[in-house]
Order: C-alpha cells, then sequence, then structure tokens
C-alpha cells in the first residue's frame, strides 16, 4: 500500500472532481494517463463529490503542503485553535490602535476648532479680513462647517 499522498497543488477538476497534475499516489485504475487527465482535467484524485465539499478538499490539502499526515493528526485541532485565538487577538490590537488614532486625530481637530474660534473672537480683525476678500470668508465658513461636521460625526 502506497502511504504517501499525491503532491500539491490539487485542484479541481471537471464537476464533481479533484485533480492533480502528478499522477504520484494514485493507483486506482482508469484515474491516470492522458485520455483521463483530458477528461477529468487532471489526474482524478476523487470523485462523485459536491462542488463545496470538492473546494474545501482542495483548500486544506493544499494549505497542509509540507506538513506530514502525522503530525496533522496528532495536533491539527489544537494548532487551529491557537491561529484563531492569535488572529483574534491581532485583530483586538488593530482596532485599538485605530480607536487610539481615531481619538487623536478628533482632539486634533478640536484643538485646531478651538484655535479658530479664538482667532475669530476678534471680529473687528475679521470684518476688516473678510471685507479685503471675499474669498477668506467663504474659506473660514467652509473650514468651520467642515470642523464641525468631523467633530460632530467622530464624538
Amino acid at each position: 500500500m502506497n502511504t504517501k499522498h499525491t503532491p500539491e497543488p490539487w485542484r479541481l477538476g471537471r464537476p464533481g472532481t479533484v485533480v492533480a497534475d502528478s499522477a504520484e499516489g494514485i493507483t486506482v485504475n482508469g484515474a491516470t494517463g492522458p485520455e483521463n487527465v483530458e477528461y477529468y482535467g487532471g489526474n482524478l484524485i476523487c470523485e462523485s463529490i459536491i462542488t463545496p465539499n470538492a473546494a474545501r478538499i482542495v483548500a486544506c490539502v493544499n494549505a497542509c503542503k509540507n506538513v506530514s499526515n502525522e503530525w496533522l493528526q496528532e495536533n491539527a485541532v489544537y494548532a487551529l485553535i491557537e491561529d484563531k485565538e492569535r488572529i483574534e487577538r491581532r485583530e483586538a490590537n488593530h482596532i485599538a490602535l485605530l480607536e487610539t488614532q481615531r481619538d487623536e486625530v478628533l482632539n486634533a481637530i478640536k484643538a485646531v476648532r478651538s484655535l479658530q474660534k479664538e482667532y475669530f473672537k476678534h471680529r473687528y480683525m475679521a470684518v476688516w479680513l473678510f471685507s479685503q476678500d471675499p474669498r477668506i470668508l467663504a474659506s473660514a465658513k467652509q473650514a468651520e462647517a467642515i470642523l464641525d461636521k468631523l467633530i460632530s460625526e467622530m464624538s
């Protein structure tokens, strides 16, 4: 009995089949050879499988390239649980970082808005500036609206 599996990559063949380019490890008559490769789309590993199951088989086998069957049988479940927990920790850290960055940006926007309000407290100067160039008035009003909107959306 052959104890070595067919080398990766495996892929989906014609509907309901899983195939590979290599014929190594395939001992079933009629599963290999040029006419079968043409018919199935590769050397036949298995058939009569619904497409979602075939796709999962292919994904799992290809993901386990260079991992021994013995190791998989002894450790795979534990490794998957550890990977899931590691991914969840990484996602939580990423979310925390994004929240910190959001808060820093919000504080910066609030500081700019505060400076803007302080600057325009002196209306006599603002009136003089605005009378000199109407574009300044339009830009200031637009900046006020943008800052106010950002502050309300981020708070």
